[in-house]
């Protein structure tokens, strides 16, 4: 419902100073005039025309929604699309049923969703009458057993803590690689705020590490 490529530039930037790999930013359709599934599908077929264009190998990142679709993309994958080795996500929006604890929990404190119920019109208008229990929407519903490395960052003081939290426990209970870090007292995507928080710094640096590590 908002965002695009150039407003995500500094973000990707970031990510591609720390780890020295080229960074493609995706320009996905936005609802109300494009409801699910279309951000989803083009997310997937942006991953198979990267194949095709050449690129073998591949690190997914996403924050919030886009988190969501990361999530979504790598668990379809086909013979066309490149090799995924890793998939870091930021605050991830993985269950629009919006059914975590952190949701209501009135000691939730995030400064991004005041109140809460934004989250849940938004949900309304993104899904447009779909199933929020589709996993092409909510990850959370359809964690795949063949998942790359994941990383997770969320804040501690956000709404989707536990959207983050439960997506971990799942993915881990199949055996994936995963890493949950909760950075305490943050916010919704704070990473974007490298300029003022330490600990946005400190999360893209580890975020950089989990790619080049498992970039092999």
């Amino acid at each position: 419902m908002m965002g695009s490529a150039k407003a995500y530039r500094g973000l990707a930037s970031q990510l591609a100073a720390r780890t020295g790999v080229a960074v493609f930013v995706l320009d996905y359709p936005l609802a109300p005039e494009h409801p699910f599934p279309a951000a989803f599908d083009a997310t997937v077929a942006a991953r198979r025309w990267l194949g095709e264009s050449g690129f073998h190998r591949i690190a997914l990142a996403g924050d919030s929604a886009g988190g969501a679709l990361a999530l979504g993309a790598a668990a379809k994958g086909d013979d066309q699309s490149p090799i995924i080795a890793s998939v870091v996500v930021f605050s991830p929006w993985t269950d629009l049923t919006l059914s975590g604890a952190s949701f209501t929990d009135p000691a939730t404190h995030d400064p991004v969703f005041r109140p809460p119920q934004v989250l849940a019109d938004a949900a309304m208008t993104y899904l447009a009458g779909a199933d929020p229990e589709d996993g092409r929407a909510s990850p959370l519903f359809d964690v795949p057993r063949s998942l790359p490395p994941l990383a997770i960052q969320v804040g501690s003081d956000e709404v989707l803590l536990d959207d983050a939290r439960r997506y971990a426990e799942a993915a881990n209970a199949l055996g994936g690689i995963v890493l949950l870090d909760v950075y305490e007292g943050l916010h919704h995507v704070f990473q974007r705020s490298v300029e003022s928080i330490q600990g946005a710094r400190d999360a893209m640096d580890a975020a950089a590490s989990f790619v080049t590590d498992h970039w092999r």
